[in-house]
């Protein structure tokens, strides 16, 4: 299994060597992954931003310009300071932008649950759309490449099985491999709301 937080770490290491600390919004798993191919993390799902509860607060904030990359997933914890921080880090900062993925809502016991695609979003929104994130999870086919490289597989041989047509389908077609359309999950959902 190749989760997008691995996926993330992999593709800054190879193709972003000057970058060397990163603020993460998203869940703590995603730390974990960009720490172990040696990057500096600030942030992360338990990360508790003090501040004022109005929009004041941002002309206070120092940021931090050692920060030089922005790594956008799931976070349960999500808030307004969590944007704020991330939107000046790019903002003033000049951090690079990348989102694990963008999944617009995942499906939790029949429902739609929002998916990371919510939190970049809502900081690309929030940067009146001067920076535009990398997403490095589906349908960036990166990682294909790295599966096919680190376990000798040939594309030929692959075929892309899915239950989303956003996500799944399109990474299996930018791949250039064949792919498998399960009506279960997004897919069957959708199918059922039309």
């Amino acid at each position: 299994m190749y989760g997008s937080a691995y996926v993330t770490a992999q593709y800054l290491k190879e193709f972003h060597p000057e970058i060397t600390k990163v603020r993460v919004v998203g869940m703590n798993s995603i730390c974990e992954e960009l720490k172990r191919v040696g990057l500096e993390t600030v942030g992360g799902e338990d990360e508790i931003i003090e501040a004022e509860s109005n929009i004041d607060f941002m002309k206070d904030i120092q940021v931090d310009h050692s920060v030089n990359a922005v790594v956008v997933g799931l976070d349960t914890k999500f808030n307004y300071n969590k944007m704020a921080m991330a939107n000046l880090c790019i903002q003033a900062g000049k951090a690079k932008f990348f989102a694990t993925n963008d999944d617009p809502f995942d499906m939790v016991g029949g429902r739609k649950s929002p998916g990371a695609g919510a939190m970049v979003s809502s900081i690309h929104l929030s940067l009146n759309d001067d920076v535009t994130p990398t997403v490095i999870g589906k349908p960036n086919p990166y990682a294909f490449q790295l599966i096919c490289r680190e376990h000798g597989i040939q594309g030929s041989s692959a075929v892309m099985i899915g239950d989303r047509l956003d996500t799944d389908i399109w990474f299996g077609n930018s791949a250039g491999i064949k792919t498998c359309l399960v009506m279960t999950g997004c897919t069957e959902s959708l199918a059922q709301v039309e």
